[in-house]
């Protein structure tokens, strides 16, 4: 059996209400408890008065039916007396101690229902709690308006938050989990699509049949049909198996925040003064464009430090002719870093390597084909690896 509360709720008897009667009628107000059943009981509460208006006798009715303002009520509750009330008595709804007791907090209790909240017969230990939140799974937990849990042991809090996926989290509005099981979607819009999968940022995604894929940050997203993928970053997107996308600069910093408390923290600082070697990629380059160009630029108070550029084919259709490039910072210094150089590679994924002209840090890249070659489709992609360092 339920409680249901309605705030403010108080009426008279419209008529006299004898010992033992099972029907009782107010004034006005009965179609608030329209949703009384035996399942739902509203406790209402009689109040005898004295001539100075003070309480001196209650009798507790539990309202199990309702039509209009005709109650159907069971007598006496809580150890209240089953008396004779006379019409223009006074009829409140009062939070009392069975409704804590049994309602709320009631340790022996299977489910907890709360706010609108709706927990289905089947549904042991479930929790739903807000406006229309729904569980249909053991020991589920629905928190928010129109939350809801389909799996068992699965919880979901946030408005419209949903998991469906056994043991899942869905913690965020509009966060969703789905696949059998373990799959996790933390932020906002959050989207774990597949069997251990986490989703960690607004608008984060791992779309279905991509187990134990991770997409972590801002719209980071993991394909469908990715196995054990990870985007990392915002706007990182992993379409390969096992995969790995990180859209994030490392870079040497300029010196640690606090240098003085990180000390304090390890014997070897070196680790806060370190950063991995990248890889810059620029656009698609069309060699068969003599005036095509395409641009990379450093973050602010950074620059990058080049040991090699690659020159990658990445797109190949009866190509010919003798295709140049050139790399600079701009269109006025157009070869500073690489002078107009032949392109003698055709095949996809072939590549040719040139050492840059400056060993000095950049902070813009411009590549252009100063030549241009033939074909239906030529292309190809500048590849700078090297370090990034802050100014």
């Amino acid at each position: 059996m339920r409680y249901g509360f309605i705030n403010k709720f108080g009426q008279t008897l419209a008529a006299d209400l004898a010992a033992g009667a099972t029907t009782m009628t107010l004034d006005g107000g009965g179609s608030l408890l329209s949703s009384a059943s035996a399942d739902l009981v509203y406790a209402l509460t009689l109040v005898e008065k004295d001539a100075d208006g003070v309480e001196v006798g209650w009798e507790i009715v539990h309202v199990t039916g309702a039509s209009a303002n005709d109650l159907t009520i069971t007598r006496g509750q809580e150890g209240t007396a089953d008396a004779a009330w006379p019409s223009g008595t006074t009829v409140e709804l009062r939070l009392t101690a069975a409704s804590l007791n049994n309602g709320l907090f009631d340790a022996s209790a299977t489910e907890v229902e709360l706010g609108g909240g709706q927990v289905v017969e089947a549904a042991d230990y479930g929790v739903a709690i807000g406006v229309l939140s729904y569980t249909a799974a053991i020991e589920g937990v629905s928190i928010g308006r129109n939350a809801s849990v389909w799996s068992d042991y699965a919880i979901a809090i946030g408005r419209d938050a949903e998991s469906s996926s056994m043991y899942g989290i869905a913690l965020g509005r509009n966060s969703s989990t789905e696949g059998d099981h373990y799959a996790s979607a933390i932020g906002n819009s959050s989207w774990a699509g597949s069997n251990c999968a986490t989703a960690l940022g607004a608008d984060a995604r791992v779309r279905s049949s991509a187990p134990g894929s991770s997409a972590l940050g801002f719209d980071a997203t993991v394909a469908s049909g990715v196995t054990g993928g990870l985007a990392l970053g915002s706007l990182s997107f992993v379409s390969v198996d096992g995969g790995c996308v990180i859209h994030a600069l490392p870079y040497l910093p300029a010196a640690p925040i606090d240098d003085s408390y990180y000390l304090t923290l390890t014997a070897a600082n070196a680790t806060r003064r370190s950063a991995p070697q990248v890889a810059l990629q620029t656009d698609i380059l069309d060699l068969t464009d003599a005036n095509a160009v395409v641009t990379l630029d450093l973050p602010p108070n950074t620059l990058l430090f080049i040991d090699a550029i690659d020159i990658v084919i990445v797109g190949s259709d009866a190509p010919s002719g003798s295709p140049e490039i050139s790399i600079g910072p701009d269109d006025v210094t157009p070869a500073a870093y690489l002078a107009a150089t032949p392109v003698g590679k055709t095949i996809v994924g072939e590549r040719e390597t040139h050492a840059p002209i400056i060993a000095n840090g950049v902070a813009a890249l411009r590549v252009a084909t100063s030549t241009a070659g033939t074909g239906t489709t030529y292309q190809a992609r500048a590849i700078f690896r090297g370090y990034v360092m802050e100014l």
